[in-house]
């Protein structure tokens, strides 16, 4: 190949100079030195990435991974006794647990007035569980002179069957919650707690359990009552209950479903079964 030479000389007068250069040669140069570093650039991440796994596989064969997530680990691998709890079965105990009539606390049904009737109208309550009470739909039969009160709003009746705590399951001022918060009380020794739950699938229950579950413990190893309610007594308030029976009482989720729905028509939404199932296995585990 034929090689030109070209010759380039400064417009600065007093610095003339003249350097030669062979295109080829530069071009197999420029080459040689980009593929030089990529292989340098490649040995160095594939230097670094092992370097990596073994600091990973040390860690984890000298057990530095935390105690806690160690444990969990293990107990997600321990296999259950007859299954997995799933929503299906909860639903299935819901479905073939009949509910008994009971009646309404603090009432004597010996008493033949129409005042008296007319009260237990506006009240919807229900002993779940020793000391434990759900309640909060609106009224039973819903007349026009007590459709708008709530039991929970009832503060007359409350201290009337010996309440000492409530646990709104559904604080706030949006539709389907209820506008109650410690301050309500402040005129008795009701002692309040307020979980903003929505009654939707989607809502993530679960964060509460353990909440409300001590909140329940404490009022009945108190010797007091406690009154659990939503707007309707049905889902939410319900929820908190069962999860209380199975975190404190060790009962299995589907017990503790037929335990209370034999006392009081409930009916958790399929969003919150399926958060009681896995709470239920995971307590399963942890207790093998």
């Amino acid at each position: 190949m034929e090689h030109r030479t070209y010759s380039y000389t400064s417009r600065v007068p007093e610095d003339h100079f003249h350097f030669t250069i062979a295109f080829p040669e530069l071009f197999r140069r420029r080459v040689m030195a980009v593929s030089q570093s990529t292989r340098t650039f490649s040995a160095k991440r594939k230097k670094k990435a092992w370097s990596q796994r073994s600091t990973v596989k040390s860690h984890m064969a000298n057990a530095a991974l935390p105690q806690t997530l160690a444990v969990r680990f293990q107990d997600f691998q321990k296999q259950l006794p007859g299954g997995e709890t799933s929503m299906d079965n909860l639903l299935d105990a819901l479905r073939t647990t009949k509910t008994d009539f009971k009646r309404l606390p603090g009432f004597d049904p010996n008493v033949d007035e129409d005042e008296y009737h007319r009260a237990q109208q506006c009240i919807d309550c229900d002993e779940v569980f020793p000391r434990v009470y759900i309640g909060d739909g609106r009224s039973r039969l819903k007349k026009q002179f007590c459709a708008s009160r709530l039991t929970a709003k009832n503060k007359e009746y409350l201290l009337r069957i010996g309440i000492t705590h409530v646990l709104n399951a559904a604080e706030g001022k949006a539709f389907g919650m209820v506008n109650t918060d410690s301050n309500y009380y402040k005129d008795t020794n009701v002692k309040y707690l307020g979980l903003q739950i929505k009654d939707r699938l989607s809502m993530d229950i679960s964060q509460y359990f353990y909440t409300a579950a001590s909140f329940i413990q404490d009022a009945c190893a108190s010797g007091g009552r406690v009154f659990v309610h939503c707007v309707q007594g049905v889902s939410r308030s319900a929820t908190c209950v069962i999860a209380y029976l199975m975190i404190k009482k060790a009962m299995l989720a589907k017990d503790a479903i037929r335990t209370v729905r034999l006392s009081r028509e409930i009916g958790p939404n399929e969003g919150f079964l399926r958060q009681l199932a896995h709470l239920d296995n995971q307590l399963r585990r942890q207790r093998m």
